[in-house]
Order: structure tokens, then sequence, then C-alpha cells
């Protein structure tokens, strides 16, 4: 029934506007402002956000005078690692010479660098055959 008497008023808002959409929601407006049932046709499928929207916007404006008076102001800890070894272990990582692998942590949590082997003559040989040096004689 509300939603009827919401409609025919829209259409009569768009009759009196001449079709233009714009005027026809300010004068809906007004209507609404003057006629409590037509307000509550037009808000009562969007009032649960209505109302959460509302309840939002009071909590963040009362946010920063609940932690002026619940929480001191102390500065942050600082964080345990020099800031010259960040850098140093950033760089290691991004080079790709034994940097920590993925999984290859100590269960203190400090990882675990792994060097490479030694490549085997045969392997040298076979990528200078590749490459067309000639292989060094054994």
């Amino acid at each position: 029934m509300a939603h009827d008497y919401a409609e025919k008023k829209m259409r009569e808002a768009l009759v009196q506007s001449g079709g233009n959409a714009t005027q026809a929601q300010r004068i809906l407006i007004e209507w609404a402002l003057d006629d409590q049932i037509l307000l509550i046709a037009l808000t009562q499928h969007h009032l649960k956000g209505i109302v959460a929207h509302a309840i939002e916007r009071t909590i963040s404006k009362d946010k920063p005078e609940r932690e002026k008076i619940s929480k001191p102001q102390t500065k942050p800890e600082p964080i345990d690692m020099p800031p010259e070894s960040f850098g140093r272990d950033l760089l290691k990582a991004l080079s790709g010479r034994n940097s920590i692998r993925f999984g290859l942590e100590g269960a203190s949590g400090r990882p675990i660098v792994t060097r490479r082997k030694q490549a085997s003559q045969q392997h040298i040989d076979a990528l200078k055959s590749m490459s067309s040096i000639p292989p060094k004689e054994s």
C-alpha cells in the first residue's frame, strides 16, 4: 500500500516537472518533508543502511575523543633489528647469492643460508662445449 502511494507520488512529480528527473526528485523531496507517509514509503527499504551509516558516523566522530581519554600517548617500541643490517639483508636477497630460501629457516626463526656446490669439471666442460670454447684437457 505504501509502495503504491510512493509510486503514485513519483508519477505526479514527473508530470509536474515535465519529465525532468532532477526536478522530479526535488519536488518529491519537498513533498516527503511535509508528508510522513510518503517519507516512510520512500525510505523503508533503505532504513537499515541509513541507520547503519548514521551509527558508523557517530562512532567515528567519537573515536578520537575516546582514544585521547583511554590511551595514554606513548612512543612506538623500536624494532629489534639494527637499521644497517636491514639494507644489507635486502641487497643479499635481491642479488640471489647466498640468499635465504623459502622454507629453510631454523627453529629459532633465523635463516639457514645454504652455499652453492662447486660445479664439477664435467659440467664446466659441457658448458664450454656448448659455447664453442675448447674443453680443458685432463
